[in-house]
C-alpha cells in the first residue's frame, strides 16, 4: 500500500536504508508536481534527469532500474515503459525519490525531440534510456509531451504516462 508523505528532508535526499517506505507518495501543493521514493535496485547509478524504468526482476512499485534487460519493456522495439525521472543522482542499492507527474525541465533525451513531440524511453534492441520522439505503434509506452525543442540532451515538458504516477 502507498501513502503520502509530509517531507522532512529535501526531495534530492539520498538514502542508504529505507527510511521510507517504498512507493510512497509526494505531492508538491505549489506547483502539482508528484514523486514516488523509490528504490535502485539496478546495476546503473543514476543520475539527475535519467528517465528510469521499473525494475523487472522486482517488479514491486517503487523499486526502478536503468540497466538494459532489467527494466519491463513493452514488444515493440524493446521500448521501456518510463516510470519516472531521477531527480538526483541515486547510486545502485540506494533509495531516492522520482518524478511521476506534472512539469518536468530535465529530461536526458536523444537531442532530436520537438516541441509538441510525444516521448517514450528510446528503443531499438538496447534500449538507451534516452527520450525519444514516439512513432507509430508507440502510443501505449508514451510518457511525455515536449513544452520545447530539446538542447544538449535535456528536455523539458509534461510528464503524463509514466506508470508509477498515482
Amino acid at each position: 500500500m502507498t501513502t503520502l508523505h509530509i517531507l522532512h528532508k529535501p526531495l534530492t535526499t539520498i538514502y542508504t536504508s529505507a527510511e521510507i517506505a517504498v512507493g510512497t507518495q509526494y505531492t508538491d501543493a505549489s506547483n502539482g508536481k508528484r514523486y514516488v521514493f523509490c528504490y535502485n535496485g539496478g546495476a546503473t547509478v543514476l543520475a539527475a534527469g535519467d528517465n528510469v524504468g521499473a525494475f523487472l526482476t522486482t517488479p514491486l512499485y517503487g523499486n526502478i532500474s536503468r540497466t538494459d534487460g532489467t527494466c519491463i519493456e513493452t514488444t515493440l522495439a524493446s521500448t521501456c515503459l518510463c516510470a519516472g525521472i531521477a531527480i538526483s543522482a541515486i547510486p545502485t542499492v540506494n533509495w531516492g525519490w522520482i518524478q511521476v507527474g506534472g512539469y518536468c525541465s530535465n529530461i536526458t533525451t536523444d537531442q532530436g525531440v520537438a516541441a509538441g513531440d510525444l516521448m517514450v524511453i528510446d528503443g531499438g534492441t538496447t534500449p538507451t534510456f534516452l527520450a525519444d520522439t514516439a512513432v507509430a505503434g508507440e502510443e501505449a509506452a508514451v510518457f511525455a509531451v515536449a513544452d520545447a525543442a530539446d538542447t544538449v540532451a535535456v528536455g523539458t515538458g509534461f510528464l503524463i504516462g509514466c506508470i508509477f504516477d498515482f
